[in-house]
């Protein structure tokens, strides 16, 4: 994941998005892989997966410069 993150931003990336399916139980391993990717860029990071109102605040705590809502509005009763 680091280097991924290194590469990235040599290739001229604006930002990265980090993508994973977030479960509360597995909040350690995903903070661990933030850390690594955080470490080994300056880029923005960007966080997506599984975040709904039931996982909002793990995702909060990691501080991600952005959070990418989708299939919580596109699923939604009424998403307007």
């Amino acid at each position: 994941l680091g280097q991924s993150a290194l590469e990235a931003q040599s290739y001229g990336a604006d930002a990265l998005l980090f993508h994973v399916n977030y479960e509360e139980s597995k909040h350690a391993l995903i903070v661990d892989q933030w850390d690594i990717i955080h470490g080994n860029s300056t880029l923005p990071i960007y966080i997506c997966g599984n975040i709904n109102k039931e996982t909002i605040e793990g995702i909060k705590k990691i501080k991600p410069y952005g959070i990418v809502i989708g299939n919580a509005v596109i699923n939604a009763a009424d998403p307007l």
